[in-house]
């Protein structure tokens, strides 16, 4: 049969001899210490590298799911601000195909060639998503709009649901406030330093209700204040009202810090300057240049006036406005000339409105320009 077995442990000098301590057919290693035992690798791993590799596997898990909670965060976000900074109705949250286009876009594994046929479905999706629910194809300008569905194609994110009507009213706009109020204290830290102008001016919103709103400016940047509503319009012909309203936005500010106000030059902001003047040693009140410069080119080129001297000198302010104004109307009524204008000049022919101060000028410096 041949010598017996024998077999000596890695931690010491001590050897065995199988013929005195085993029994027949009993394994060796049942009898040394410090000699690592056989094991049966038929799944393909050892123990120690399988709980290892189960390990690495729940942390690879586990980042994966940290690294989708922060995309499904960002998308989140860049969806609101899309909703915020274009005017979107909430509603368009609620449509089908808005929904679809998102969780498409978010569904598909951005390697697997299985897949790709589908990507032909995104496009379609999208247009679906504008006519469905009557949207204006100028949103796709907005840089919101543009990164939010980039995004989206770019990460995969299983399960990513865009976020609904009760998160754009809540949640997130709460958000988005606060990290533009971050955004703005870098600018208000300045004012104390630097001064504030206080700038006031009256408009209309897209469904033309008069708005008041009310900005302060300095080196730094403009901060906008408030917007009021003024759907009573005989409101803003009341100098208390315009004065209360500026008053109401230097205290928020801080009257130590303001040093002027700025408002359209006609009486009842005249007299709410005055007012403030009164109340405020140190700030000064200052028309609008813009508005002034309007209101003596409309006076010295008025009709009225053609007996007048400086009339006589400066009607040919007029008559040059006249010939830019009927240019500017044939560029713009005839595409093939507009699209000429647009391929070789690097600025556009810009229709301003009647209403907006100094427009004129405007007109004729882009025209100088082009």
């Amino acid at each position: 049969m041949g010598e017996p077995s024998v077999a000596r442990s890695k931690d010491c000098d001590m050897e065995y001899d199988d013929s005195s301590s085993r029994q027949s057919g009993e394994p060796l290693w049942e009898h040394v210490e410090g000699v690592e035992r056989s094991v049966d690798y038929s799944d393909g791993l050892p123990p120690t590298s399988k709980g290892m590799f189960q390990s690495n596997k729940r942390k690879s898990k586990a980042a994966d799911e940290d690294l989708h909670l922060k995309l499904r965060t960002r998308l989140d976000a860049e969806v609101a601000r899309m909703f915020y900074s274009s005017g979107l109705s909430l509603k368009v949250a609620t449509d089908p195909f808005f929904k679809s286009a998102f969780s498409r876009a978010t569904s598909m594994p951005g390697f697997a060639a299985e897949e790709d046929e589908h990507q032909d479905d995104q496009p379609s999706l999208v247009t679906q998503m504008f006519f469905s629910i009557g949207l204006s194809p100028t949103i796709t300008r907005n840089p919101y709009y543009r990164g939010s569905f980039a995004m989206a194609a770019l990460f995969q994110i299983p399960g990513y649901v865009p976020p609904g009507v009760d998160q754009l009213k809540t949640t997130l706009l709460q958000k988005e406030r606060a990290d533009i109020e971050n955004m703005l204290q870098t600018i208000k830290n300045t004012w104390r330093k630097a001064g504030v102008t206080i700038v006031s001016d009256g408009w209309s919103d897209f469904k033309r209700r008069p708005i008041i709103n009310i900005i302060a400016v300095n080196e730094a940047g403009p901060v906008f204040l408030q917007a009021i509503n003024n759907e009573d319009g005989w409101m803003w012909m009341m100098d208390d009202y315009i004065a209360e309203k500026l008053i109401a936005a230097i205290e928020d500010v801080g009257s130590e810090n303001v040093v002027q106000v700025i408002t359209d030059n006609d009486p009842f902001c005249r007299a709410a300057g005055v007012l403030i003047e009164q109340k405020y040693s140190h700030i000064q009140w200052t028309p609008s240049v813009a508005h002034s410069l309007s209101l003596a080119l409309e006076n010295i080129c008025a009709a009225k006036n053609a007996e007048n001297v400086v009339f006589k000198d400066c009607h040919w302010i007029s008559e040059v406005i006249g010939d830019a104004k009927m240019i500017n109307d044939f560029i713009s009524n005839h595409s093939m000339v507009l699209s000429m204008i647009s391929e070789f000049s690097k600025l556009k022919i810009l229709g301003i409105a009647h209403t907006r101060f100094a427009s004129d000028i405007v007109m004729l410096k882009r025209f100088r320009l082009t």
